[in-house]
């Protein structure tokens, strides 16, 4: 992102900080409607072939750890 030139750069930079900046309930809630088992994301993945288990596991765990802390590593990265 740092150094393609990217059309809408600043609007994938703000959705990459959203995390930071709305509440942990919301984040968590809004996961869980699209992830959880009745999910749009999860149903999606499932019509086109791409095996996601359940949010309620491991690999839940590691998915929602991946997109919360996601900004923590790309803001250092894109000023680096």
């Amino acid at each position: 992102m740092a150094r393609l030139p990217l059309a809408g750069k600043a609007a994938l930079a703000t959705l990459a900080v959203l995390p930071l900046v709305l509440p942990s309930f919301v984040s968590a809630y809004a996961l869980l409607l699209m992830l959880g088992r009745a999910g749009f994301v999860s149903q999606w993945l499932r019509r086109h072939g791409i095996p996601f288990g359940s949010i309620y596991g491991t690999g839940g765990i590691v998915t929602v750890y991946a997109l919360t802390l996601y900004p923590y590593v790309l803001l250092p990265t894109i000023a680096g």
